[in-house]
């Protein structure tokens, strides 16, 4: 019987404990001020330029915000407004200032009008509208006896207003303060406060648990991760489906968006300020109420949206980048039928046989839909070189997991996770250029390929994820430490085993590799994730945010490696990386072995300053 392709590629994805392919999922302006901030409300220092009424009314003076999420800075909520209150609404005939130098004021013709978002997608998020006589920006506080969240709203000043509210408390009474400016001027009331009731987090939502946290060591901002669940029997698709959410340093939920039509994988901003997910049969463009803007399908796949481009590949797995074209690059999977393969990762005499073998290939496309680069791994590489995995979870050869275009020199940037290789390959002529990873098993002409190690300490990548360059042309990676051997040497035990994020510095004009930093095992905590997980540098603090997306043990909690029967949680630990020992800020935790369910896993983390993206520059 002959299976559709997309069905096959289902179930290769998603078998293992963890799910996906070999057990994986397989993830304006502002004035120094993030969403991700609490504040006091009842400290008004900073709120000098809201009206009389908001300041004697105000109704949601907190007195047990603690001090470990209240954000001190003396930059924030610096403006100073001016003296004379506004009211809310007014007529059009008071709507210019008697001032002539200092033009009209900024008053509201309508609204704000608030009201809870009608996504079922994205349902702790709100929808705002409010009319002003002239174009001006907008300030939202929101508040609950939690604390408050302060946003000013990115984007160009505008009079007609229609904007999301994000950062809601989820099951508590929200009350919502929107502020308004000019260019130039300070933010005033912009109407009366209005006060909305969040919905409560469901029931099966994942249980997150703030283990330590130094908020002011910490990046500023909010944590996005990408959370699946697994049933213990390698299921994941239909189980829990896409979640994506948003959580303070306090690991408070203040946005999500839940998709059970299927799992998700990489998911990231865009220049134009959307939201990007990559799913197993879609990638889509959303905004952060989950209306969908553009998307593309495979071609032989049934559309999700009308408006949906076709593009000619199998499937999109494990990653998606915008290009600075504006072009995506995705990876598809290729298989083949190769004669005399490997039968056996731990016997060497074992009798070859043809095999039909899943590749990946690195696929460059318009935003049209059109092919413009295609990258084949078994073209590039020996399909006969295997690793552990590739043959016992159903022949998967590369299992590649992350694609990276390097601007600096017209790269593109692929990690192969069952072969430990990390490889950069010429955009225009589709050459390799070097090749980081153990050189167990290489033969001529991949051999010379191989980055050469130098310095001490060193370590090699062991089925890695997440490769990225940093602006000092260094390599981050999370190493998952995974085997640490090829076959048919033995495999490091997963009780002594341990994963760790590491920058790699390397020269390719003298094909060489040099260990930068690592925190993981002895230069960190022992933490042991056989699969998925991330590493991400943090732009302005220096800090590293490390995912142990995948952490694996057997019934008593051992680790173990066996990933068809685990349970399975998360760890999300952000570091500081500058003199001395790096030091850990940030542990967020992602545990609930239920009997039924095994775990929570999660594909990939970010740190955004806020949760209203805007247009890059």
């Amino acid at each position: 019987m002959r299976l559709w392709p997309g069905i096959i590629i289902s179930m290769l994805l998603f078998v293992s404990c963890g799910g996906g392919i070999n057990g994986e999922r397989d993830d304006g302006e502002m004035d120094g001020l993030t969403d991700g901030d609490l504040v006091d409300p009842s400290d008004q220092s900073d709120h000098s330029d809201q009206t009389d009424q908001a300041k004697n009314d105000d109704p949601v003076a907190v007195d047990n915000a603690t001090d470990d999420f209240v954000d001190e800075s003396p930059d924030l909520l610096s403006d100073e407004s001016s003296d004379e209150p506004v009211d809310g609404s007014v007529d059009a005939d008071d709507l210019l200032s008697t001032d002539d130098d200092a033009g009209p004021l900024p008053q509201t013709i309508a609204g704000p009008t608030i009201t809870l978002n009608d996504n079922p997608l994205v349902p702790l998020a709100a929808k705002g509208t409010l009319k002003t006589n002239i174009p001006t920006r907008l300030r939202i506080t929101i508040a609950s006896t939690e604390g408050a969240r302060v946003a000013e709203l990115p984007g160009v000043a505008t009079a007609d207003h229609s904007f999301p509210v994000l950062g809601l408390f989820p099951g508590l009474s929200n009350t919502i303060t929107v502020e308004m400016k000019v260019e130039g001027g300070n933010y005033i009331a912009a109407g009366a406060p209005v006060i909305l009731d969040a919905p409560a987090l469901p029931a099966d939502f994942p249980p997150l648990t703030v283990l330590s946290a130094q908020p002011d060591a910490m990046e500023p901002g909010w944590t996005l991760l990408n959370i699946s669940r697994s049933n213990g029997n390698g299921n994941t698709d239909g189980v829990f489906g896409c979640l994506l959410a948003a959580v303070d340093s306090a690991g408070r939920v203040g946005w999500y968006y839940h998709d059970t039509a299927g799992d998700c994988y990489d998911f990231g901003l865009m220049a134009d300020g959307s939201l990007m997910i990559q799913f197993l049969p879609r990638i889509i463009m959303t905004d952060m109420l989950g209306n969908v803007t553009a998307a593309w399908h495979p071609e032989k796949r049934t559309p999700l949206y009308d408006f949906s481009v076709p593009v000619a590949v199998e499937t999109f797995h494990h990653a998606v980048t915008e290009m600075p074209s504006g072009n995506l690059l995705t990876l598809d999977t290729d298989k083949r039928t190769v004669a005399d393969w490997p039968t056996s990762e731990t016997d060497p005499a074992a009798a070859p046989a043809d095999a039909t073998i899943t590749g990946d290939e690195a696929v460059e496309f318009s935003r049209d839909g059109t092919v413009l680069h295609r990258y084949l791994m078994l073209d590039l590489l020996d399909p006969y070189r295997i690793g552990y995995t590739s043959i016992r979870m159903f022949k998967q050869w590369s299992h590649a997991n992350a694609v990276y275009y390097d601007e600096s020199d017209d790269t593109v940037v692929v990690s192969l996770r069952n072969q430990s290789v990390v490889m950069k390959i010429g955009r225009a002529d589709g050459l390799i250029k070097w090749m980081l990873g153990p050189h167990d098993n290489w033969d001529a002409p991949w051999a010379s390929y191989l980055l050469t190690p130098v310095g001490d300490p060193f370590a090699w990548n062991y089925y890695q994820h997440a490769p990225t360059i940093l602006d000092d042309g260094t390599l981050l990676l999370f190493d998952n430490g995974a085997y640490r051997a090829f076959p048919y040497e033995t495999i490091y035990p997963a009780t002594d085993n341990w994963s760790r994020a590491v920058i790699f510095d390397v020269d390719p004009f003298a094909m060489t590799v040099s260990q930068v930093w690592e925190w993981g095992g002895d230069t960190g905590e022992k933490i042991y994730s056989s699969y998925l997980s991330d590493a991400d540098h943090l732009p302005q603090t220096g800090n590293i945010l490390i995912t142990f997306g995948g952490i694996t043990t057997d019934a008593s909690g051992t680790p173990t490696d066996d990933l068809l029967n685990c349970a399975i949680s998360a760890r999300i630990i952000e570091v500081t990386r500058g003199a001395g020992p790096s030091q850990k800020v940030f542990d967020l935790s992602i545990d609930d072995p239920a009997a039924a369910l095994r775990g929570w896993r999660v594909y990939r983390s970010a740190r955004w300053p806020m949760l209203y993206p805007a247009p890059q520059d």
